[in-house]
């Protein structure tokens, strides 16, 4: 069984020692490499592209709950590039979304300075 299932983000080397990150998009039955759709990587040729590479020079990225808002524009450049409208769209609402952060803000009373001063 590979350590791998389809959609995990991974980083790897590849059998010419070129360094990629990318996801998971097929498994290859029979084989211990992995159809993975490259990111990024030193190669810059390789980017965009799917390449074949061995499982046990990859290593899984871990995930976060939460996206910067960066990070969400990064994933909405990759949806277009792989021309994914469900998941462009998806992204796209979460731009809408308020972050943790600004959540936080949001729900804490505001603290006004020139009242503070004025009980001094």
């Amino acid at each position: 069984m590979k350590p791998f299932q389809v959609g995990d983000w991974v980083r790897g080397k590849t059998n010419y020692g070129e360094l990629f990150h990318g996801y998971i998009q097929s498994d290859e039955p029979f084989s211990q490499n992995m159809k993975v759709r490259v990111i990024k990587s030193d190669n810059e040729e390789m980017e965009g592209k799917v390449i074949s590479a061995n499982s046990i020079k990859m290593r899984r990225l871990e995930t976060s709950a939460t996206y910067s808002k960066d990070s969400i524009l990064a994933l909405i450049d990759i949806a277009l590039l792989i021309k994914d409208k469900e998941w462009f769209m998806e992204l796209t609402s979460l731009l809408t979304k308020p972050t943790k952060l600004e959540a936080q803000m949001i729900n804490k009373p505001a603290n006004n300075r020139i009242e503070k001063r004025q009980n001094i």
